[in-house]
């Protein structure tokens, strides 16, 4: 699942370490695809040379989650959502909706992130406008979006500078590229790519 960090209120560590605290196996979808589906903690797959397991995990947590969003400043309101000056943590989750697979996570995720307090709502659009180049006004590229489910195909090279650089962000006149980037932009992820 993909968090825009550059929109409020996920631009707050403590939020987006709440949500990643949800069940990640009910993210796998439904019950067939647990036989075949794996939690990913990482980016890079067990079976790549460059794998490792020393990585950030977030088992399922619902009480920790909601302690992450306490500490932020939010407040479980009379219908169980999370409030911060009387706001509702409200997100948009979207996929495209030709997908049926993503539509049964999103549900899934919708439930989970419910049980901590966080109302997503459930967004989708069409392939076609969804995955459009930034001036052709993508959701993806021009980050409108807070969450969002989509597939990811990685090649063997392990680099993701591509995926997680500011510098190839095409929102800041990066060169056009086939896949969209997440809004990450973060300086220290910017300044840990550079050491390389």
């Amino acid at each position: 699942m993909l968090i825009n960090n550059a929109h409020p209120p996920l631009s707050d560590l403590r939020v987006r370490r709440a949500i990643a605290y949800r069940d990640r196996q009910t993210g796998t979808g439904r019950q067939e695809h647990r036989r075949t589906a794996q939690v990913a903690w990482a980016d890079q797959p067990p079976f790549q040379w460059s794998y490792t397991d020393d990585v950030m995990k977030y088992p399922p947590d619902p009480k920790k989650a909601r302690a992450l969003l306490e500490r932020a400043g939010y407040a479980p309101g009379p219908d169980g959502i999370m409030r911060k000056n009387g706001q509702p943590l409200t997100l948009g989750l979207s996929y495209n909706v030709e997908n049926k697979t993503r539509q049964l996570v999103a549900v899934e995720v919708q439930s989970m992130l419910r049980a901590v307090g966080i109302d997503a709502q459930i967004k989708t659009f069409p392939r076609t406008c969804y995955s459009r180049p930034t001036d052709q006004g993508g959701i993806l590229t021009n980050g409108k979006y807070d969450l969002n489910i989509s597939g990811w195909i990685a090649g063997q090279d392990p680099d993701d500078h591509s995926e997680f650089s500011s510098d190839e962000d095409p929102r800041t006149g990066a060169p056009g590229r086939r896949q969209p980037t997440p809004a990450t932009r973060s300086a220290e992820m910017d300044a840990a790519q550079r050491v390389r």
